[in-house]
């Protein structure tokens, strides 16, 4: 218990570290990250906490490798693709508060939660679908699966308990962004491999993308995306347990574009 408390009052302050230790609340309740200052609802006994630590405590999106290539990163259209319950929406919201964000989630108790926890942000967009390789409908191919981890399969017979989820593509994202995504998410459970084992010319509007790849759940992930990677000019940088692919062409051009500005 010591050790959790001390742990729950280092990442959300004394009230609610001491009231998550002590009270083992039950539905939902709400939090203040310390690098957020504004409350996010979380349901005790699901991986949210866990989640809301891994982005304000740990960091997992800084992108403190790409900060030292370009320090004035500052992107303008963001589409996070798997968004969970608005964690990371959030905290890109609060970090670039000049973009645009794309909040896509597929499922219909996180996204719930995640439109109520990005409310507070005027300029996040949240989207009820699954990101896919086409346009159409998917099928939930594993319901009993935790909050974070829904993977998703080519719609087939439904039940009146488990309709079809409308699908977005990433082309039609970056149709949506204008031309060009400076920065993309990508964490959905493995629908990575589908997504990656069709023609990707989208990658040459994509600045910095941010992917977690699943081959413990379906295999054929990394291969998937390297082999669209391999000729591209993107280079790699590590950070936790994401990749974060950037775009040198693109960046050149972030670069002047910010140089042009700072002039005028």
């Amino acid at each position: 218990m010591i050790k959790n408390l001390y742990k729950n009052v280092r990442d959300f302050g004394l009230f609610d570290g001491v009231g998550l230790t002590l009270r083992n609340p039950a539905g939902e309740v709400t939090v203040t990250p310390r690098r957020l200052g504004r409350r996010l609802a979380i349901r005790p006994g699901t991986t949210d906490l866990q989640v809301v630590r891994e982005i304000f405590s740990m960091g997992v999106y800084a992108l403190h490798p790409l900060r030292k290539m370009c320090p004035q990163f500052a992107p303008r259209q963001i589409a996070d693709c798997g968004a969970y319950a608005g964690y990371s929406s959030c905290y890109f919201a609060d970090r670039y508060p000049d973009a645009k964000v794309l909040a896509v989630e597929p499922q219909s108790d996180n996204f719930a939660l995640m439109t109520r926890n990005t409310a507070q942000f005027s300029n996040i967009e949240p989207i009820n679908k699954a990101l896919w390789y086409k346009t159409g409908t998917v099928s939930l191919g594993n319901p009993a699966a935790e909050k974070w981890g829904f993977e998703f399969e080519d719609a087939g017979p439904t039940t009146d308990a488990q309709a079809p989820i409308p699908t977005i593509t990433i082309p039609e994202i970056i149709e949506w962004a204008g031309g060009e995504i400076d920065l993309l998410k990508i964490d959905v459970e493995g629908a990575e491999r589908e997504v990656f084992q069709r023609e990707c010319e989208w990658l040459d509007h994509v600045g910095v993308l941010i992917i977690e790849v699943h081959d413990g759940t379906r295999p054929g992930c990394s291969r998937a995306v390297w082999k669209q990677l391999i000729e591209r000019d993107f280079c790699m940088l590590n950070q936790h347990e994401n990749l974060v692919l950037v775009n040198e062409t693109l960046l050149k051009g972030f670069r002047q574009r910010q140089a042009r500005e700072t002039n005028r």
